[in-house]
């Protein structure tokens, strides 16, 4: 996670503050993210330790609870 806490999360325009999806492999919890998903299956996507892995997240904007995104997660 980039930062701590959400407001300056939503304030930095790299990054976007994330919670939990209802779909399969949910976020652990409410988090700051990188604002664009990392590239799946490159080497190097992540820093070290860490893998871009699909995730569900949280869609307040949309139609459901849930939209995919590609974060860097620990394996």
């Amino acid at each position: 996670m980039l930062h701590a806490q959400e407001d300056a999360c939503i304030a930095d325009a790299q990054c976007r503050w994330l919670n939990p999806g209802c779909a399969d492999n949910p976020l652990s919890g409410p988090g700051c993210w990188a604002i664009a998903d990392c590239a799946f299956m490159v080497p190097n996507a992540c820093a070290e330790g860490l893998v871009c892995t699909l995730a569900s997240a949280d869609c307040p904007f949309c139609q459901t609870c849930s939209m995919d995104v590609l974060v860097c997660l620990p394996p």
